[in-house]
């Protein structure tokens, strides 16, 4: 075996005849491994963190102004029916109105109480030093920085249409808000050791097979990574049959009521304007090919595809297509194999799910996923100018203090992962029990 120490043989030369360059082989054979193995990461955006500025990643994105999430102390807004005047903004919660003060809980958090009180008192005392007595409190969300937010009642958006009066001045004003998400870089590897007799003794080919192995490791570990910060992400959580939590989850994706809960989830990802991945496929001129609508992609195991197979649509007709029948219409994803409704699922054969604690028995079943995560959604976060994956590798021949003999080899693998949840309201996550 030749001596191998960093990227060259033996003493670092070239042999005569050029460039020894086995060892890239071995990198291909375990870089293309480890891509075998990302199935998750075809969803997720990449993002790139220059060198030199720390391990924190942060990226600010700025909320629409009609939106309910668009809390702020700059709205100056409409007009008020029961004051039958403008209303203004005065200490962030209270408004004045002439000479009197009204009272906004438009702010419902943890400090809402405190909030309220020193409110309460600055309404107080504007309205002593003005003789108005008791302040009038307003509904929650009646004034915000976001006019009528999201809401969609009609009268609701009506009444905080922002209507000018004649001369109006200094009125319907409104806010915007700019929220910092953040994430750190942590590095991740695996190292594998061995000795001479190794290659000696034995007659397949080692350092190929181990460089393989690390690879698919290394892939395994990095789609983990991604699957684990995907469900944890979900701003969207819903559960089958009547339960309310993990705990109380214990029906199957089954029936009609299995077609409702994915048509209810895809339902509250197009209301949270979440973009879908998929296209139209239209039928072609192949035999028996289905047109399949645009759509969203969920994440599932294999025991769930067993239960969405059997999943019938509001006629009592199978909800299930399978993914051979509209293949020759349209390009599928890694590992895609089926759709229902807006759905088109791909199966992950490492896809986790929530055991069943047998010590405090709090969940009454196995809990499976079946995760959305939508375009521009989630974001993996590489530094730039670095490897994916880098591999490093000694064998054996070298003596040092730490292998005073020379007998020992390693193969080694590490990288740089963070993720980052750019908008979780468009990630969605249906937890079920499977047959």
């Amino acid at each position: 075996m030749s001596d191998f120490n960093g990227s060259m043989y033996n003493a670092g030369t070239d042999s005569t005849s050029g460039a020894n360059t086995i060892v890239h082989y071995y990198d291909r054979m375990g870089i293309k491994a480890a891509i075998d193995e990302n199935i998750f990461s075809q969803t997720a955006d990449a993002r790139n963190m220059p060198k030199k500025y720390g391990k924190t990643y942060k990226v600010s994105k700025w909320l629409h102004i009609l939106d309910d999430d668009n809390m702020n102390d700059q709205g100056n807004l409409v007009w008020d029916e029961g004051s039958s005047a403008y209303v203004t903004v005065v200490d962030n919660e209270g408004y004045k109105s002439g000479n009197k003060c009204f009272l906004d809980h438009r702010y419902d958090g943890a400090d809402s109480t405190a909030k309220h009180a020193a409110a309460l008192a600055d309404a107080n005392a504007f309205n002593a030093s003005t003789g108005s007595g008791t302040p009038v409190e307003i509904a929650a969300g009646t004034h915000n920085g976001a006019q009528y937010g999201s809401s969609r009642d009609v009268g609701y958006v009506t009444d905080n249409m922002p209507v000018l009066a004649e001369g109006a001045s200094g009125v319907n004003r409104v806010g915007v808000t700019k929220i910092t998400v953040e994430t750190s870089l942590k590095r991740f590897g695996n190292y594998l050791e061995y000795s001479d007799e190794v290659d000696l003794f034995s007659e397949d080919s080692v350092q190929i097979h181990y460089r393989e192995e690390l690879g698919y490791m290394a892939g395994q570990v990095q789609d983990d990574l991604t699957q684990i910060d995907m469900l944890n992400a979900a701003g969207i959580v819903a559960y089958t049959g009547t339960a309310t939590s993990r705990d109380t989850v214990a029906d199957i994706m089954a029936g009609v009521s299995g077609y409702n809960i994915i048509r209810k989830t895809t339902k509250q990802l197009f209301v949270n304007k979440a973009k879908k991945t998929t296209s139209v496929i239209g039928a072609s001129t192949k035999v028996t090919t289905t047109p399949i609508n645009a759509g969203w992609t969920a994440f599932i195991d294999s025991d769930v595809k067993y239960d969405l197979e059997s999943v019938v649509d509001t006629a009592g007709d199978i909800a299930w297509t399978p993914s051979y029948k509209y293949a020759t219409s349209g390009s599928l994803m890694k590992g895609e194999v089926g759709a229902i409704h807006d759905t088109r699922f791909i199966e992950a054969p490492r896809m986790m799910f929530w055991q069943k604690d047998t010590e405090n028995n709090a969940q009454l079943t196995d809990v499976h996923a079946i995760l959305y995560v939508t375009p521009e959604s989630f974001a993996t976060v590489g530094l730039h100018g670095n490897n994916k994956i880098t591999f490093k590798s000694k064998a054996p021949g070298k003596a040092d203090s730490t292998d005073v003999y020379g007998l020992r080899g390693f193969f080694s693998y590490n990288f740089f992962y963070a993720s980052i949840a750019l908008q979780p309201e468009k990630i969605a996550r249906i937890e079920c029990a499977a047959s």
